[in-house]
């Protein structure tokens, strides 16, 4: 990290992706991403905004919900990402020396699978994604 910084590097990004079943037709705990890679991922990025802090460094963390080619409409999508975020909001209060106002995190945009037939206005996505 500290070679980063003698570089004048301000922030650093770390983007870890979680999938949701593309045979899913709607919002299902079977179409979310496991308990184990909502725990680990989630974890792994609040310790890489630590270690980023530590080095005076602005982390920039990204836990993206894809739903590609899924059948989720955008309840499913709005599902998944919901939880995604619950389970990184925790991981991060998880570490006490790490601190979320010194930190930014990038969200997906909430969006149906292609598979799902569905074709959200960008207004909703919009509303949906905020």
């Amino acid at each position: 990290c500290r070679r980063y910084r003698a570089q004048h590097v301000t922030f650093a990004k770390w983007r870890a992706v979680f999938k949701v079943s593309p045979h899913s037709d709607g919002p299902s705990d079977e179409a979310a991403p496991s308990e184990a890679a909502l725990s680990r991922n989630t974890a792994d990025l609040a310790q890489y905004a630590l270690t980023c802090q530590r080095c005076g460094l602005v982390p920039i963390i990204e836990p993206e919900v894809l739903v590609g080619e899924g059948g989720q409409g955008l309840e499913g999508s709005v599902q998944a990402t919901s939880k995604v975020l619950r389970y990184m909001a925790r991981s991060i209060a998880q570490q006490p020396d790490l601190n979320p106002e010194l930190m930014l995190i990038k969200p997906n945009m909430v969006l149906p699978g292609s598979g799902s037939g569905v074709r959200a206005a960008p207004e909703e996505v919009a509303a949906l994604t905020l």
